[in-house]
């Protein structure tokens, strides 16, 4: 009996984020790429995430000013599900043994800096028309701290590379499936756009760490935030 019902709240909860995905909004960067995202969730461009994070200490703040823009969904309890999008100048190498190289790199990093990793999978897919990286990631930032998952994707186009990071509590991330795909999917980027990168070219590993741990920032400090409109 308790399976079935188990069963049917993941049902419910698969049905749920494919009818939020379904009736998607749809963002429009200055920095000349857009992406959909569910409808309910809120959006947080680069000034409203340095007014947020300035409430939550100096290292949060410095995070901030990677991110371009964060979504998350305001509704949420105890993690709020997130999607960060940091834009990196220069073209990544979508070449397998460099994907291979780089995430065995990152997956140290987040070691030395004490963080479990759970699972760690690496490979190329395609999204808005050409040739990405895909990390999907397990870990938790301390022995004692809850399992997140997290779906990074890097596009790169225009001269730069779009890293996005799908990011929620390891329990919900399944459900959320769904949500994030529609958003990866719907990615797109303007190629007649000539904004010029203010941002300073960082090793790739740098970008996906950006993205990884806006996402941990991001979904305890909407949290905090989720009643606020800035």
């Amino acid at each position: 009996m308790q399976d079935k019902i188990l069963v049917t709240l993941r049902a419910v909860a698969l049905i749920a984020c494919i009818s939020c995905a379904a009736t998607a909004e749809r963002y429009e960067s200055p920095r000349g790429y857009s992406l959909e995202y569910p409808s309910g969730w809120r959006m947080a461009e680069r000034g409203q995430l340095n007014a947020i994070s300035r409430d939550s200490g100096e290292a949060n703040a410095a995070l901030a000013t990677q991110v371009d823009a964060a979504i998350y969904d305001p509704a949420a309890e105890g993690f709020a599900p997130n999607i960060n999008i940091v834009v990196r100048p220069g073209m990544v190498d979508t070449s397998k043994a460099n994907i291979d190289k780089e995430a065995a790199l990152f997956a140290k990093q987040m070691t030395d800096m004490g963080s479990i990793i759970e699972e760690l999978r690496s490979e190329v897919i395609i999204a808005a028309g050409r040739k990405c990286i895909s990390l999907h990631g397990r870990f938790k930032t301390a022995e004692d701290a809850p399992a997140l998952s997290n779906w990074t994707v890097i596009v790169p186009g225009m001269g730069a590379s779009y890293t996005l990071t799908c990011t929620a509590s390891a329990g919900m991330f399944e459900s959320l499936q769904p949500a994030f795909e529609s958003a990866i999917n719907s990615f797109q980027l303007n190629e007649t756009n000539t904004t010029p990168s203010i941002y300073r070219s960082r090793p790739f590993t740098m970008g996906i760490m950006a993205g990884i741990f806006a996402g941990i920032v991001c979904g305890y400090m909407f949290i905090s935030h989720k009643k606020k409109k800035y």
